[in-house]
């Protein structure tokens, strides 16, 4: 029997403060919440990767860059959801065919997390409520 561990979701936020809640809400519900506000930073990453929550209109690359880069370089199937404040941006997202699914800001927490457990069918599910 193998060690289990906690999902590992990567989010990549450029706006502060929605960074820190992300990472906080998915900490706070059983998740390793690892954040990078910048798509260059994710070259240093070097942990597996359940889930990728990707913002859209990131600076200097956006998401669906970032989206491409990742399958292009070890992440081919790691499950990916872009979120974005903008609905044409979402249905870009979507079209792209990079996602797994979209989500639009402001999102209800609970929807993302459903999104999120339901992308990571084979990884042990952290136990915890969410009444």
């Amino acid at each position: 029997m193998g060690i289990e561990r906690a999902p590992v979701i990567v989010v990549v936020e450029d706006e502060p403060d929605i960074l820190d809640v992300l990472q906080i809400t998915l900490a706070l519900h059983g998740y390793v919440a690892i954040g990078f506000n910048h798509p260059y930073q994710l070259k240093t990453l070097d942990t597996q990767v359940d889930l990728f929550l990707v913002d859209v209109m990131l600076p200097t690359m956006n998401g669906i860059r970032v989206a491409q880069m990742l399958r292009d370089t070890g992440f081919r199937d790691t499950p990916m959801v872009a979120m974005s404040a903008s609905d044409d941006k979402v249905r870009k997202a979507q079209a792209s065919g990079l996602f797994n699914a979209a989500i639009e800001k402001p999102f209800d927490v609970n929807h993302l997390l459903d999104i999120i457990a339901w992308h990571l069918p084979n990884v042990n599910q952290p136990v915890m409520s969410r009444g």
